[in-house]
């Protein structure tokens, strides 16, 4: 659809819902390149149901449905350095095919996956 002009809509999910997380969730340069968060994940069940950048949290147990009933192909993953190699791994057991990685860590992924350190 790029080569005929049209808008790709890349649905994100962001795991990881802390200060970096909230932030990414309320930044508008994703929509205005293409990409449109379409759900956020946390751990933490307190967070279950916080709306944040107007997108209710929904927790890190139903992370496969998440991704799949929201279409998710890209994953961000901004949570505690432990826990990003988990986080990344359910991400791609769930189809995700592109991982921007926020955590301070070095993820390894299966061929064919894409990892972007930021």
């Amino acid at each position: 659809s790029r080569e005929l002009g049209l808008t790709q809509d890349w649905p994100v999910a962001i795991v990881g819902i802390g200060n970096l997380g909230a932030a990414l969730a309320n930044y508008g340069g994703f929509a205005s390149r293409g990409f449109r968060v379409a759900a956020l994940i946390d751990a933490d069940p307190a967070m279950a149901g916080t709306p944040v950048a107007g997108i209710a949290v929904q927790h890190t147990d139903d992370l496969d449905r998440i991704i799949s009933d929201n279409g998710v192909s890209i994953g961000v993953i901004t949570t505690p350095p432990g826990a990003a190699q988990q986080v990344c791994d359910r991400l791609v057991a769930a189809g995700v095919t592109s991982i921007l990685n926020f955590a301070p860590t070095v993820l390894s992924v299966p061929e064919g996956v894409d990892v972007r350190k930021v």
